[in-house]
């Protein structure tokens, strides 16, 4: 059985419309809903002059008031923000824009376990005797009602900049300015922003859009780190962040990516998801987030090489952490049986700060909404991830009675419960789970951009596709068909846990690829085939030299000979 759905392209669909002079990008863009050579251009190249007015999110001008108030009268200004690649990088490109206006800031960032997420009374109280007049909540502050009466009834005034799910029936916030695209009354036509990014529109409101567009690549970090569509705004602001890295990227972010060996003049999503991001969230796993906030503003180079190296150990160790958690959670789910529509796992000795990961692998691996809990005496503490047919938020609302607080977004979410009460969400979970995918559990779907030929299988048609990046949710990197390979010597890797492989096509191609995961494969592809295979290119750069990398996805027995005209 293959690992996934297969999507195929309608091969009558295919080059219909005239929008790049490639075939192949042809087709990749008209599978991806283009229709009009004006449409691929703005896609391909967007300008930072297409970017929306700030001042259409709701409250921007009220935020612009206050704070520049606060500026004016040199009173201090509190920020507090969250402990993710999100909260850090907007809390960073916030504090640098307000002293870019000579402003005083106090930054206060919350401890995950024992502050949890959101604005809390110790950090208000710390505000007010440190003498903040104004507070500041990034990348949080949406369902924090109780602590913003509370920071106004200790004299401080408020502004929120957040992007998070607002809870059906939530009180409002009262005498605050809420920048949120998330909002009702929003008019904004962009609701997908991360919390960098609704930060960023603030900057932008308070500084220009000339001197704003010199924290892009803080913002292009915080919003793939934190997994929002990369499209529309969101893309513009990545592309351009990340085109603009080697060179407005603070000192901070320049030495991370030193100590990761990644050049930084070639900086891509990839580089921000999957080695810087964790980096900076390893700060909040492991031990305190301030030390990823110390980086992105300090100046000082001999400082910044040494909070990266900290950031760099931190993220091994939270690598191996991760590991034996996952090892637990995947026995228990398959000791238990993988065919529930949800999966629970959790662990008394598990860390709050690790096992939203947990659950992000499980989701992966089984294609399932999975929630993992750190397993207190009294509380627990939890993050659900989940896949596009299950709204994970929407369930835990109707799971309001039995949490203690929750939040989050469609695909991400956060909780906190009574211990004694699990049982009781997880067999509620999984009535809804089930409600919502019937009587078949669903196998991820993925659709396939375009049927490959064999002499494709080149360096020059994966550098091609580099013109699609920055690429993310929403945007996927393009997975392609390619039909009646012939796959000589599997073998697996020195792990034991992947596979290496010889592809020759029918047009006598010869490449070489990887098979990550597919060890248990070996005997399928051990047959004679040949085999129809899902596959992705890559650009595989080491030492200076680049190549052409194939990471194979899936196969299946050939069902068809491709018809050469």
């Amino acid at each position: 059985m293959t690992r996934y759905c297969w999507v195929e392209p309608e091969v009558s669909a295919l080059s219909r419309f005239d929008l790049t002079d490639s075939p192949l990008m042809c087709a990749i863009l008209e599978q991806r809903g283009f229709s009009s050579a004006e449409d691929v251009a703005e896609f391909l190249s967007p300008d930072l002059k297409s970017l929306s007015d700030p001042y259409l999110l709701p409250d921007m001008n009220l935020a612009v008031q206050r704070i520049t108030d606060a500026i004016a009268a040199g009173q201090l200004i509190g920020i507090f923000g969250d402990y993710d690649a999100d909260g850090v990088t907007s809390t960073a490109t916030l504090t640098r824009a307000v002293a870019m206006l000579g402003g005083q800031v106090h930054t206060y960032l919350p401890h995950r376990i024992n502050d949890g997420y959101g604005l809390n009374r110790g950090a208000i109280d710390r505000m007010v005797a440190d003498g903040v007049s104004l507070l500041v909540a990034l990348d949080c502050g949406t369902s924090d009602v109780d602590e913003i009466i509370y920071a106004q009834a200790h004299g401080l005034s408020t502004v929120v900049v957040d992007h998070h799910h607002i809870k059906p029936g939530q009180a409002p916030l009262p005498d605050t300015a809420f920048v949120s695209a998330q909002r009702a009354d929003s008019v904004f036509p962009f609701s997908e922003l991360a919390a960098v990014g609704v930060t960023y529109y603030l900057v932008r409101a308070l500084l220009g859009d000339e001197r704003a567009a010199t924290f892009l690549p803080l913002v292009a970090l915080g919003t793939v780190a934190d997994v929002v569509p990369l499209i529309g705004e969101n893309r513009t602001l990545v592309q351009h962040g990340l085109r603009r890295f080697a060179r407005d990227g603070v000192i901070g972010l320049q030495a991370l990516a030193r100590e990761a060996g990644i050049d930084g003049s070639s900086v891509s999503s990839y580089h921000c998801g999957y080695i810087l991001g964790p980096r900076i969230n390893a700060a909040g796993r492991m031990a305190e987030p301030d030390i990823a906030l110390e980086l992105l503003l300090t100046d000082d180079r001999v400082r910044a090489a040494d909070l990266a190296d900290q950031l760099g150990q931190l993220n091994a160790a939270r690598q191996q952490r991760v590991r034996s958690m996952l090892a637990q959670a995947e026995e228990a789910v398959l000791r238990e049986g993988d065919a529930l529509p949800f999966l629970m796992v959790g662990g008394s000795d598990w860390s709050p700060g690790m096992v939203g990961l947990v659950a992000g692998r499980l989701t992966e691996r089984f294609y399932r909404p999975s929630l993992a809990l750190s397993i207190g005496d009294e509380v627990s503490r939890g993050s659900a991830r989940s896949i596009a047919q299950f709204n994970i938020v929407e369930a835990l609302d109707q799971c309001t009675d039995l949490l203690l607080e929750h939040g989050g977004h469609s695909q991400a979410a956060g909780l906190s419960i009574n211990t004694a009460d699990i049982p009781l969400l997880e067999a509620r979970l999984i009535a809804l789970a089930g409600e919502a995918f019937g009587d078949e559990l669903p196998r991820m779907p993925v659709t396939i951009d375009a049927e490959l030929q064999g002499r494709e299988l080149s360096l020059k048609t994966a550098q091609l596709l580099t013109l699609l990046e920055p690429f993310g949710t929403g945007n996927p990197e393009p997975r392609f068909l390619l039909r009646s390979v012939m796959v000589r010597s599997p073998r697996r890797t020195r792990d034991g846990k992947h596979l290496q492989l010889d592809l020759e096509t029918l047009e006598g191609t010869v490449a070489r690829a990887i098979f990550f995961d597919g060890a248990a494969a070996l005997p399928s592809l051990m047959t004679r085939g040949p085999f129809d295979l899902l596959l992705q290119l890559k650009l595989d750069r080491w030492k200076g030299r680049t190549k052409l990398g194939v990471e194979v996805l899936d196969f299946r027995p050939a069902v068809a000979l491709p018809v050469h005209s």
